[in-house]
């Protein structure tokens, strides 16, 4: 391609090579290259960018499956301090009972023999709310279920 360059000096102008251009290059320049698309783009940024969506999808997919993991994890820890609460308070209970006088003071006691895993539970309780509310509420709760239990023995 040849465009007119224009002498600052004189004033006139002359056919010049394009610097851009090869010599001997017939090719259309308004038409766009080869592996790219008319904003001028080239194949290997086209690549690129399909290369990075396909890796953000997959480490999207990961970090939900990494989450989903984790909350069957906390949710497994959770059933496993539940079970050693509830275990400790009946055995305990249970230990009692040939010397019991009173059942509410037995459950009592078991309670108070007990105070460690319930202290387990409650701080596990609590870091999944960060309320410490909910997580009285959720001993309690405990509590409630393993008295009438153990009343109904």
């Amino acid at each position: 391609m040849r465009f007119k360059a224009i002498n600052s000096r004189t004033g006139r102008g002359s056919l010049v090579a394009a610097p851009f251009r090869k010599v001997g290059d017939h090719s259309n320049p308004k038409r766009a290259p080869i592996g790219s698309n008319q904003e001028g783009y080239a194949l290997m940024p086209h690549l690129a960018r399909i290369f990075f969506i396909t890796f953000a999808s997959l480490a999207a997919s990961c970090s939900s499956e990494r989450a989903q993991k984790e909350a069957a994890e906390r949710k497994e820890i959770g059933r496993q301090l539940t079970t050693a609460y509830y275990s400790c308070v009946r055995t305990s209970f249970a230990s009692m009972r040939p010397t019991m006088v009173d059942r509410n003071m037995g459950i009592d006691q078991a309670f108070m023999v007990c105070r460690t895993e319930e202290s387990k539970l409650q701080a596990f309780e609590q870091s999944l709310s960060e309320n410490p509310n909910v997580s009285n509420a959720a001993i309690a709760a405990h509590r409630n279920t393993l008295k009438e239990e153990l009343l109904r023995q």
